[in-house]
């Protein structure tokens, strides 16, 4: 089990001139398998103005998530990727300056798919006016965005966690991780997390709904996770897959169900890994255990349960049962290294950047 101490990641960063815009832009694919920093840099150019019918927006958070790197590799089946030269985009939360836009006013908070920019001229239609508050609006982007929305389908819809159940959590390091957690124990499951590495912790994970946790790195990892579920596995949210799912597997249950959210040690894996295949084992677990093996992807269930989610996940959060752990970097021009920083899994908690400081 790794060692939990606060933590507070705040990289070098410079004050950003009223008049001036800085954008991150795509400027080469991935070497490395992740995009690293390398793969953007900063221009500089006048700060846009809205036109007729647009507002101008002053990006405060950005959002660093699993999805990102299908913008930026040369193929992807999630969306069509960037050009080299266009500006990076994600997740953002940002306030409007001004508008000639009828369904925002200047002051309002925004939630969309912004560029990675100090300011931004847009019609709006890739942006939600925030008519919800949290006790922090750097919360918004996971707790709303795509790790709290996933969490809770993987928990709630996909995988129905039950009382009693043992449900077992890859990646528990990150921010999607974490809610799932706090999900999964207010069903009254049993909690078991499974993080890629030791971290440095500002909220200990019991807080955080993990009745054990786990570094799947140590030496002992298979057998700390075998004595950590001594009545087998009911639901298994990946996020992972890799050596973690192989230690997993022996342990699912009979009609255990498998929610594949995610499988960072895919997006990080130069290629197959070495030795022999293992498909037929798998399959033969899945068959001879009648697994449920269920695929998520959360553009999916949008229009369904969406709207669910927010006022439920709202409510939680201000009432004090559910904990959104962010990890903050500030700086715009720190973007990149965020974007890295998420990938190697050295983050505890959901990786936000606070484009302002």
């Amino acid at each position: 089990m790794g060692v939990c101490q606060e933590v507070n990641i705040n990289f070098t960063w410079m004050k950003n001139m009223n008049d001036v815009n800085r954008r991150i832009v795509l400027d080469e694919r991935p070497r490395y398998i992740i995009p690293t920093a390398n793969c953007f840099r900063v221009v500089t150019e006048p700060k846009p103005r809205a036109g007729k019918g647009e507002m101008l927006l002053r990006n405060l958070w950005l959002s660093m998530d699993p999805y990102l790197l299908s913008k930026v590799k040369r193929f992807s089946q999630q969306g069509e990727p960037l050009a080299l030269g266009e500006t990076m985009n994600g997740l953002a939360v940002a306030q409007v300056l001004s508008s000639d836009n009828p369904d925002f006013a200047a002051g309002d908070m925004v939630m969309g798919l912004l560029p990675w920019a100090d300011y931004v001229a847009t019609d709006g239609r890739r942006a939600v006016k925030l008519k919800v508050q949290l006790p922090r609006l750097a919360s918004v982007p996971g707790a709303l965005g795509y790790a709290g929305f996933t969490a809770y389908l993987a928990v709630m819809v996909t995988g129905k966690a039950q009382q009693g159940e043992t449900v077992v959590i890859g990646s528990a390091n990150s921010g999607l991780a974490q809610i799932a957690a706090q999900l999964a124990k207010r069903q009254g499951a049993r909690v078991v997390g499974i993080s890629l590495g030791e971290h440095q912790c500002s909220v200990p994970p019991a807080q955080l709904g993990f009745d054990a946790y786990i570094d799947s790195r140590s030496e002992t990892f298979a057998e700390q996770l075998r004595a950590s579920c001594p009545r087998g596995v009911d639901l298994y949210i990946e996020l992972v897959g890799g050596d973690v799912l192989d230690k997993v597997l022996p342990l699912l249950n009979l009609r255990a169900r498998v929610v594949v959210a995610g499988l960072k040690a895919l997006y990080t894996a130069p290629g197959l890994p070495e030795g022999p295949d293992r498909t037929m084992l798998f399959l033969n677990e899945v068959m001879v255990k009648r697994l449920q093996v269920l695929g998520l992807v959360n553009f999916d269930h949008v229009k369904e349960h969406y709207s669910e989610f927010k006022k439920a996940m709202v409510a939680w959060i201000n009432a004090g049962e559910i904990q959104v752990v962010e990890n903050v970097v500030d700086g715009l021009e720190n973007a990149p290294r965020a974007l890295q920083t998420m990938f190697e899994s050295n983050a505890y908690g959901h990786v936000v950047v606070r484009a302002d400081a």
